[in-house]
Formats: C-alpha cells, structure tokens, sequence
C-alpha cells in the first residue's frame, strides 16, 4: 500500500536520508519516484520525465519540517521542468514562496494540456532573472502581471514548428503585455 504523498509523517519521508553537500540534481525519467530528501543546501534542480509528485512531496516536507531561517530549496538559483506531467492551474501558489532565491525557471517540452499559461503566482518570485519556455505548444497566456518581476532580464520562448512566429505573437496579443526590453525570442521553426 502507497503512503499519501501529503502526509509528512508517513513512513518514506522520514527515513529519507540528508545530504546537506549536494548542491545539483538531475532526476530523469523516474516517473515512480514520489519523494525525495528536502536538499537543505540544493542550487540547481532539474527534473526531467518525472511525475511533479517528487517536488510536491518534498515542498510538503520544507513546509512543516523547517524553520524559516532553514527552509530547504531556499538556497535554490535554477529549477527546469522538462517532460513532465505538471499542471500549472493545480499548483499551489505557496509552492515556491520558500524559492527565494530562484534566479533561472525553465520548462522544456511541456507540450500537454496542462501548460497553456503561465501562472501569475510565478511573478511573486522577485528573485527570478531569467524565464526560459522551451517547445510549451499548447501555451497561449503569459502572466498580466510579469511587470512585477522587476529582476527579469530575459525571458526566453523557443517555438519549434511550423507558424512559430505567429504562435509568438498570438501570444503576446492575447496577453496585453509590453515586455520588450526582457525579451529573447528564438524562433525553431522547420
């Protein structure tokens, strides 16, 4: 029987060992995975064909385990998302409130259902420097309120397909934005 991933207590989160040295991780294509040890000291976090279920499971972990002055993923500087099952309207918007150090949020290939816009959560990250969207083709809305990443250097949007210039544009007509100065856009297209 599967522990809930929610409870804290339960049996896989507490004899998860700490590695208070690690400073990267790349988890790939474990999609049974659905925890891992909170990382007190972690920079850089890639996870790649994985279920979200690891990350809600450890921000579950930081929120009731730790202090504020210790919260892990606090230290984080670069999260990528790639291939992963993750979707962005159930997301508690609290996730990342201890990422207070996340400079670089990239997602890549998140081509589902789930990844049509961009939460407005993500623009209370006052920390973030650059956004990377990598082949999200079903994104259509960027955030109304990206003017308060007043950090944001570049924003990065990678279209790989045929239109992808038009794609671009619908999607900053449909999201009224002016971002000029923040934008880097590559377009892929065959």
């Amino acid at each position: 029987m599967r522990d809930d991933l929610n409870d804290v207590n339960s049996s896989h989160h507490l004899l998860l060992p700490q590695f208070p040295c690690l400073s990267k991780l790349a988890v790939r294509e474990c999609r049974m995975l659905t925890c891992m040890p909170t990382f007190p000291n972690i920079k850089s976090l890639s996870l790649n064909y994985c279920s979200v279920e690891i990350l809600q499971a450890t921000l579950c972990i930081a929120a009731s385990q730790y202090s504020i002055g210790c919260t892990p993923l606090s230290m984080l500087k670069s999260l990528r998302i790639n291939e992963t099952i993750m979707d962005m309207k159930n997301v508690p918007q609290d996730w990342f409130q201890n990422c207070t150090s996340l400079e670089n949020l990239e997602f890549d290939d998140l081509s589902s259902q789930y990844f049509q816009a961009l939460p407005d959560w993500i623009c209370n990250i006052s920390s973030l420097q650059h956004i990377k969207i990598d082949n999200c083709t079903d994104l259509a809305l960027l955030p109304e309120v990206m003017h308060r990443l007043t950090n944001l250097r570049t924003l990065e949007i990678i279209v790989k397909m045929e239109g992808g210039k038009a794609f671009l544009l619908a999607i900053f007509q449909k999201s009224y934005i002016e971002l000029a100065s923040l934008l880097n856009i590559r377009n892929g297209s065959m």
